[in-house]
């Protein structure tokens, strides 16, 4: 009998086909979604990653009934409910890689959507790699990141912070954890080009 995470009571019926395969004692972070994009169950995976890197609240902002593209925010949600409605829509799975680096690791992971047309999605985040930082960290000074906006625009990839004066993307390692108030998010330039490509440039 499949097994399910405290955040659902049951499992959608469309993970049946699962069903005696313990998905909760898959390493991968596991999300299922219904047709609306909401997070219907999630497995033991998620939660553990999610404890370990400092995100237990995500439990609670993000359970059962909450929309999945709540936790992401300005281009890269348009990019991603895109993604996971196409995938639905074509009955076709997508893969896609992208950032999750805490302060101290650099983690790339890998997004798989497996669509269950009409019914929902089956999302699997899997980490590709894990190593130490090489990037050199900066001081967290609000006056240089501050934009005309009063803004501080952070890439909600890669987590590098822009200093609106020279154009340009610094790692500002406290800030990843913990943002400025007045932090708003958008992609860089490399991130956009190296994991969106042509898809979100032309949105």
């Amino acid at each position: 009998m499949m097994k399910v995470s405290s955040l659902s009571s049951k499992a959608p019926e469309f993970l049946s086909v699962y069903a005696g395969l313990e998905l909760d004692a898959e390493s991968a972070s596991l999300v299922a979604l219904g047709v609306d994009l909401g997070i219907l169950w999630v497995n033991a995976g998620w939660e553990r990653f999610a404890a370990a890197n400092r995100g237990g609240d995500v439990l609670e902002r993000f359970g059962k009934g909450t929309s999945y593209l709540d936790g992401i925010s300005g281009a890269q949600r348009e990019h991603y409910e895109s993604v996971l409605r196409g995938a639905l829509a074509d009955d076709e799975p997508h893969e896609s890689f992208y950032e999750c680096s805490t302060p101290e690791t650099f983690r790339l992971l890998k997004l798989r959507a497996l669509p269950f047309p009409g019914r929902g999605l089956l999302l699997e985040h899997t980490t590709v790699e894990e190593r130490p930082h090489d990037r050199t960290p900066e001081l967290p000074d609000e006056r240089r990141f501050t934009d005309s906006r009063g803004l501080v625009l952070q890439c909600g990839n890669c987590r590098r912070t822009q200093d609106p004066a020279a154009r340009s993307w610094h790692w500002v390692a406290s800030w990843v954890d913990r943002q400025p108030s007045n932090t708003t998010h958008g992609v860089c330039a490399v991130c956009l080009g190296y994991y969106y490509g042509e898809r979100l440039r032309k949105r």
